[in-house]
């Protein structure tokens, strides 16, 4: 198991992690200590657990606003993929009709064609 030393509100902490998420654990430390940092700017001293709760509080609330999102274009990629579906079952419906109806203007065609090259023979005289 890896460790990494992380700063948050110029204090340093040594975080046990999986190997390699060393710069993961990193970036995530920076975007805390970043929020704390404007937390302090605006409210100055108000204890360093009260920050880190509002800190805290603040990156939970993007997180659901997050996941909310994504359920929500899980749901519209769900309602699309039905409706790509139905539309492709209506679209090969239509090819098969389609297909019928010029198999059958080949028919008549054909048996035109027929009609012109051999005539009855009470209309040739």
């Amino acid at each position: 198991m890896a460790q990494v030393m992380v700063t948050i509100d110029g204090r340093s902490y040594r975080m046990a992690c999986d190997d390699g998420q060393e710069p993961y654990i990193q970036d995530l430390a920076s975007n805390l200590d970043k929020q704390v940092m404007e937390l302090r700017k605006q409210f100055g001293a108000i204890g360093d657990m009260r920050l880190l709760l509002m800190a805290s509080l603040i990156q939970s609330d993007d997180v659901r606003a997050l996941r909310e999102r994504v359920d929500t274009l899980e749901q519209e990629n769900h309602q699309l993929k039905t409706i790509r579906s139905s539309l492709l079952d209506q679209s090969f419906s239509d090819q098969q009709h389609n297909a019928h109806y010029l198999e059958s203007c080949a028919d008549r065609i054909h048996a035109l064609v027929n009609r012109i090259e051999n005539p009855p023979k009470e209309a040739a005289e």
